[in-house]
């Protein structure tokens, strides 16, 4: 196979081969501009369309990461030019052109970090199927979702989630060229990529770009959903005396960008469910040009949002993502100094001291029973972490669709533990469970991926979990239409009494209403502060 060739509508590209988790070519366009570099003027803008050129542009590298600060490896790397797209397709268009269910991927980071290059998100593993794979970057941090309510700064915040609605955008326009289908675009993307495309599932700025959406341990309820006023944050740490938008507006829009970083690091970050961060999605202001007006709940409480099929779900140990996001857990360890920080944020804020001290020693007692939070029973400090920043606001978040959706929405839980966990292995947890983004290992590949072995268990769930999503993407059902040796069993959707799952352990199993103890928990928690109102 020759070196692929590609004109879209801004000119020429050159790919190059790969080769899929089977051993088969396939074609890859990295490093694709689909905006203008938002830098000087485009600086905390929303995102331009890309220039034309001439000539034909390489394509066989992947372009810059969006400048951001690792929180877990404590470097700062990137660039401000940064919006870039990659492409991979088994097959280009010919006379037939049978065009390919397109799939847009949205990395996660918690809106502060990350990319969609294939250091953690490799196509080899979804190239085996039939389908055209697209991973983007987006600003993210200070510079995608810096926030100001001054109409005349035309800064409203959101704009790494309007550089998502531009990606999908190019997505529609230059799609076919690769051999994929315009009219059937599936975004996933897991921790704040699920948010992310859960909150273009509620943007009138992004109707009509996608038809089905994958949620992977997130949703606008997660912590790292939720963002705050940019103004109090900055006040409090830039040095300069600021006391209003437009003096610390025209402090960070001429800044370095490593300075502007500097100043993102002193901002205080946590992720405790109580907390509102300053990086996140906001609602803004209404205008022509708004990603958000209204809070999700009055969204999707009127049904005017866009109605696609949905994939949501979880792992069994969500929590122990805390371990690297938490500055706690390197202070005092797995024990919990204060359970107030751990009732969320959408109840606590109109609760009354005595509600939250009741809610408190409610939720200590449920995990704790009579014991002391501490490092030998760590894995309830996961089971509580993980219930109230991920699986009871997914559990809130299908409740709430399904009184109007007009669509089919589908559980499922993640519960293989395997050579895969990588999260683990890093920080070194022994504590049974999946972590929070384990589950991104059976999906793509990586640079830390050993040579997986054939028909393990690892080579099982790869091949179990792509199958399903693709099956998705094609039919807007994970239940293929023709019988699989594979997968033997039938997938329900959620129904509103009864929340049919299925779950993705060594074995794929079916159930109704998982972790339905703790989640009856919540609900009483949250049935609590009402009546104690």
């Amino acid at each position: 196979m020759a070196d692929p060739i590609v004109t879209i509508k801004n000119g020429k590209l050159r790919g190059k081969i790969a080769q899929n988790y089977d051993g088969d070519e396939f074609y890859s366009f990295q490093g694709i501009p689909y905006a203008k570099p938002p830098v000087g003027p485009l600086r905390f803008k929303p995102p331009v369309p890309s220039e034309s050129w001439e000539g034909i542009k390489d394509a066989t590298k992947e372009g810059n990461e969006c400048i951001s600060y690792n929180i877990v490896f404590n470097i700062t790397s990137g660039s401000e030019d940064c919006l870039f797209l990659n492409v991979y397709t088994k097959k280009l268009p010919d006379k037939e052109k049978l065009f390919k269910p397109v799939m847009v991927w949205i990395h996660g980071g918690a809106f502060i970090m990350g990319s969609g290059n294939s250091s953690l998100h490799g196509p080899e593993f979804f190239l085996t199927k039939d389908i055209v794979l697209v991973t983007i970057n987006y600003r993210v941090g200070l510079l995608g979702f810096l926030n100001f309510e001054d109409p005349s700064l035309e800064i409203p915040g959101n704009m790494g989630l309007k550089d998502q609605v531009l990606a999908l955008k190019w997505v529609n326009e230059n799609i076919a060229h690769f051999n994929g289908d315009s009219s059937n675009v599936t975004v996933f993307g897991l921790s704040a990529g699920a948010a992310s495309a859960h909150y273009l599932l509620l943007s009138p700025l992004a109707k009509g770009l996608f038809h089905k959406c994958i949620m992977q341990s997130g949703c606008v309820y997660s912590w790292w959903a939720k963002g705050h006023r940019s103004l109090p944050y900055l006040s409090k740490t830039l040095e300069t005396s600021i006391t209003s938008e437009k003096d610390a507006f025209n402090i960070v829009q001429n800044m370095p960008v490593e300075e502007l970083i500097n100043i993102q690091k002193k901002i205080p970050e946590k992720c405790a469910p109580s907390f509102k961060r300053c990086i996140g999605p906001v609602v803004e202001y209404k205008s022509e040009n708004a990603f958000l007006t209204e809070e999700p709940d009055i969204i999707i409480k009127s049904g005017n949002y866009n109605h696609v099929p949905i994939i949501i779900g979880f792992t069994s140990r969500e929590g122990m993502v805390y371990d690297f996001y938490m500055n706690e857990v390197k202070e005092h360890g797995h024990t919990i100094q204060n359970f107030e920080s751990l009732i969320p944020y959408t109840i606590s804020t109109s609760a009354k001291n005595e509600c939250i001290k009741l809610m408190a020693d409610k939720i200590r007692t449920f995990y704790y029973g009579n014991q002391k939070s501490s490092e030998e029973n760590k894995n309830q400090f996961y089971l509580l972490h993980g219930d109230v920043g991920v699986v009871w606001p997914t559990y809130v978040t299908i409740e709430k669709h399904n009184s109007t959706s007009k669509s089919l929405i589908f559980l499922y839980e993640m519960s293989v533990d395997s050579t895969l966990s990588f999260v683990k292995k890093f920080f070194k947890i022994d504590t049974p469970g999946v972590a929070h983004s384990d589950d991104l290992s059976y999906f793509f590949n990586s640079t830390v991926t050993p040579k997986i072995i054939p028909n393990s268990v690892e080579d099982k769930i790869i091949k179990t979990c792509v199958t399903l999503w693709t099956n998705f993407a094609k039919y807007g059902n994970p239940n293929s239409p023709i019988k699989d040796s594979l997968i033997n069993i039938h997938w329900k959707p959620t129904e509103k009494n009864n929340l049919h799952f299925l779950d993705i352990g060594e074995n794929i199993t079916v159930g109704i209403n998982p972790e339905e103890n703790r989640i009856n928990f919540w609900k009483q928690l949250e049935s609590c502060n009402q009546n104690c109102n």
